[in-house]
């Protein structure tokens, strides 16, 4: 948008040079004083008509540029609408694409930002679920059954009350044990956990939906 910008002054600075610092009240015969003053002024050459183009971009005070010669040729008068209306737009559509260049880049970093947090909340929580499971796993089978789920610890069954606000141990077996295998590995332990504490759906609904996934793929 900043490139087509300047292809723009350029294209109006050419248009300038023809009609305003080559305008027969400029140059020749009839040329006219106050015209020829403000020419030299603003439109000297098509650098000088540039620069001047320039304050059209911030509308810093152009009624100073565009009235006098205006009123001097109204011939001027489409040029100088046309200009204003099309710097405008791009200018429109440089700040629009700024803003949103901006809100797409806050978003990809708020984005990772989240990734990380979660990434790090998921390595303590397992972390955590992985000794508890160990704790279960009694008989160092690698599966945790219904009656070892029982024997929890009182502390273990507090912090996986806290992740499935469930207090029964033998209703986070059954919440956890989808393919109603009567065991649950490490795997199964782990993952269901941390599904339930990063999902805002119901225990019930993730159980469900675990079924209908085994389901598809038997």
């Amino acid at each position: 948008t900043t490139f087509l910008l300047v292809v723009i002054l350029y294209i109006f600075g050419c248009i300038a040079v023809e009609m305003i610092t080559l305008n027969p009240k400029a140059i020749g015969p009839d040329a006219d004083e106050n015209f020829q003053a403000l020419v030299a002024e603003y439109f000297p050459s098509l650098g000088g008509a540039m620069l001047t183009l320039l304050a059209f971009v911030s509308f810093d005070n152009i009624v100073t540029i565009y009235k006098p010669l205006i009123n001097l040729d109204w011939m001027l008068l489409p040029y100088f609408t046309l200009l204003i209306l099309v710097v405008g737009i791009v200018l429109a559509n440089l700040v629009t694409a700024v803003i949103v260049n901006s809100a797409l880049e806050q978003a990809q970093q708020d984005k990772a930002l989240v990734k990380t947090v979660e990434a790090a909340k998921k390595k303590k929580v397992v972390k955590d679920l992985r000794k508890i499971f160990q704790r279960l796993d009694t008989d160092g089978s690698g599966k945790v059954s219904t009656e070892e789920i029982q024997e929890v610890e009182q502390e273990d069954l507090a912090r996986l009350a806290e992740f499935m606000a469930i207090q029964d141990p033998v209703e986070i077996f059954n919440a956890l044990d989808v393919d109603e295998s009567g065991e649950i590995d490490i795997d199964e332990f782990c993952d269901g956990i941390w599904e339930v504490v990063i999902s805002e759906a119901p225990l019930e609904m993730k159980r469900m939906e675990k079924q209908v996934e085994n389901m598809q793929t038997v």
